[in-house]
């Protein structure tokens, strides 16, 4: 596996005509980061019989976000876009309240923040 894309592995798989590699693509990821699995997928495709992603779990590494910032392709960015989009639908102070509270905890959650409601 290059070293480039290596951060945290359990065993080194050695490249070979009939290995196949499945991935756990997980961790932290920085707002402006222009990681892109294609990138990682073709790289390693010369080098194994099959390489696929097996899981993804992503959190966007940032304290306090402007929300109009987060990207739409993470799903936090299309969270944030949704709910931005139902505040300015909603009729009553108390939908409102809801909403906003929504807002709030779902991007705390997706940040991978430890959140009590």
């Amino acid at each position: 596996m290059p070293e480039r894309w290596r951060r945290a592995s359990r065993r080194e798989v050695k490249p070979g005509g009939n290995t196949i590699v499945r991935l756990d693509l997980l961790g932290l990821v920085d707002l402006d980061s222009t990681f892109e699995e294609s990138d990682l997928l073709e790289e390693l495709a010369s080098d194994y019989f099959h390489v696929a992603i097996r899981r993804r779990g992503f959190h966007v590494a940032s304290a306090d976000a402007d929300l109009s910032e987060l990207p739409e392709r993470f799903v936090i960015g299309r969270f944030a876009r949704i709910l931005r989009d139902q505040l300015g639908a909603v009729q009553g102070d108390g939908e409102r309240q809801d909403v906003e509270d929504a807002l709030k905890l779902g991007v705390a959650l997706l940040q991978g923040k430890d959140v009590i409601a």
